[in-house]
């Protein structure tokens, strides 16, 4: 019997790439798994795939719509509760991509990114949870978030999107820790189309699959990971890395009031030494110096 033998698992943006990694793993190790996708084409034939591969007809459903719509996540969630009874975990894989320098950036795109990210995952998310919480039974939810929340070039909007869902990661973490509940996120990088993408403007070193990434998912999916919970995890390549969460310093300085030339001499002087290193640009890569 496979670690996810009778769970009941919906993988968004599962037509292709990491998403179709991931539905086809849980699948192998028994889970009964809703296929997501806006492309139609790609959803189908990543569910064919899986039934094929389990040898059942009933082993996986397909939805195709949009996360970032409220009235088709609920959709995709019913569907697997309708057809297989119940939901164990989700898995909010999909979100787009794109690189450009902020000053040319444009509504459009920012718009389609902030909405397939962040509110795909909290639409999707809400949906899950919802239902788990009905069954009375626990669950688990795995968010996609992205190194670039620490800051990256030509990312801005996507590594906003993704500091997003990590910061809803940490307060959902919170709130359905009483329901039984565990949400986490992964940082998780492939050979993808996303990433040929990004070959186009810079040099990368990913170089490996995307199956490689499907472990994490099944542990997290799985009672093997019981009791981990507000956790961004990062796999990248061989390495397993956390990380950090955000966190306000010990006080550095204090005063009754502060002017303005006490703040400046304060920064030039005092807390020189204290301020934060931001940035996890890519050109450093190729050279190995940024993991």
């Amino acid at each position: 019997m496979g670690i996810l033998e009778g769970r009941a698992v919906v993988v968004t943006g599962a037509g292709r790439g990491l998403g179709r990694a991931y539905a086809r793993a849980a699948a192998r190790e028994g889970a009964r798994v809703v296929v997501n996708d806006v492309d139609a084409d790609a959803a189908g034939e990543a569910g064919e795939q899986i039934r094929k591969a389990c040898g059942s007809a009933d082993a996986c459903a397909v939805h195709v719509g949009s996360v970032a719509d409220w009235a088709s996540a609920q959709q995709m969630i019913e569907l697997c509760t309708s057809g297989f009874g119940r939901i164990d975990g989700l898995v909010s894989n999909a979100g787009t991509h794109y690189l450009t320098e902020p000053q040319h950036d444009d509504a459009a795109q920012i718009r389609e990114t902030i909405e397939s990210n962040v509110m795909g995952t909290m639409f999707c998310g809400i949906h899950a949870m919802r239902a788990m919480i009905g069954q009375g039974q626990g669950g688990v939810i795995v968010n996609s978030t992205s190194a670039a929340l620490c800051g990256m070039s030509m990312v801005a909007s996507y590594g906003a999107a993704k500091g997003a869902i990590a910061s809803l990661t940490y307060s959902w973490a919170i709130d359905l820790m009483k329901h039984g509940i565990r949400v986490n996120a992964i940082s998780a990088t492939a050979l993808t189309r996303m990433v040929g993408h990004t070959l186009e403007h810079r040099d990368s070193p990913v170089s490996w699959p995307p199956e490689t990434m499907a472990p994490l998912v099944l542990y997290l999916l799985s009672d093997r990971s019981g009791g981990l919970t507000g956790q961004l995890i990062r796999l990248w390549g061989g390495r397993l890395q956390l990380i950090g969460h955000p966190s306000v310093s010990p006080t550095l300085a204090e005063r009754e009031s502060w002017s303005v030339e006490q703040l400046e001499r304060a920064f030039d002087h005092d807390l020189r030494g204290q301020l934060q290193p931001f940035g996890r640009d890519m050109a450093a890569y190729p050279t190995g110096d940024v993991d």
